[in-house]
């Protein structure tokens, strides 16, 4: 066998079990119950390595909301989560808490019409406001966190466009309240 007929099979031989980790991603259409647009998380995502991945491990879907809902998606080692909560009583956190945690050191606030909140090199919260059915301002928070490795400024900002997109899908949709409605576009950081 020749030189380079031994190296052409060696190479094809190390192609084949070559391992996944160089894979090219594929992140859906559609991601979280198929209710968040995949072209929002892919950019807080490698485009190699390991293969895309989903949890959710409370409701996430269509249709009116009455639980918290979460959501981790992964892939090259990276992952992203999405979280949303209905905060029932300012007594457990109002908006004072927001702006105070939006000041303290290593945060950033974070605005979107009325909604406001804070990020930080992890993540970015966004907390709207839900009239409640008996007249009582609540809120609903929807939290966005990337990994250690992802962050930076652009990467923040994606996280904070995910935050809001989350934030317009979700609140809406919120069984025990009539959210504050959200204009288009990116958050304000800053």
């Amino acid at each position: 066998m020749s030189a380079i007929a031994l190296t052409a099979v060696v190479a094809l031989g190390v192609w084949k079990v070559w391992p996944a980790a160089d894979s090219v991603i594929a992140v859906p259409d559609r991601v979280c119950d198929a209710s968040i647009d995949g072209s929002l998380v892919s950019p807080l995502l490698p485009e190699r390595g390991e293969p895309f991945k989903e949890e959710r491990f409370s409701y996430f879907g269509q249709g009116s909301i009455s639980a918290p809902g979460k959501c981790y998606l992964s892939a090259g080692g990276e992952q992203v989560s999405i979280a949303y909560v209905h905060i029932l009583s300012p007594e457990d956190y109002s908006r004072e808490d927001i702006e105070r945690d939006a000041a303290k050191p290593g945060s950033t606030p974070v605005s979107l019409g009325n909604a406001k909140g804070y990020a930080d090199a992890r993540s970015v919260s966004l907390f709207t406001g839900c009239r409640s059915e008996a007249g009582r301002e609540t809120l609903v928070e929807v939290k966005t966190s990337i990994s250690d490795s992802t962050k930076d400024e652009t990467a923040l900002r994606r996280a904070a466009a995910l935050t809001a997109e989350v934030s317009r899908s979700v609140t809406p949709r919120m069984k025990s309240c009539t959210a504050e409605a959200l204009p288009q576009g990116d958050p304000t950081l800053g």
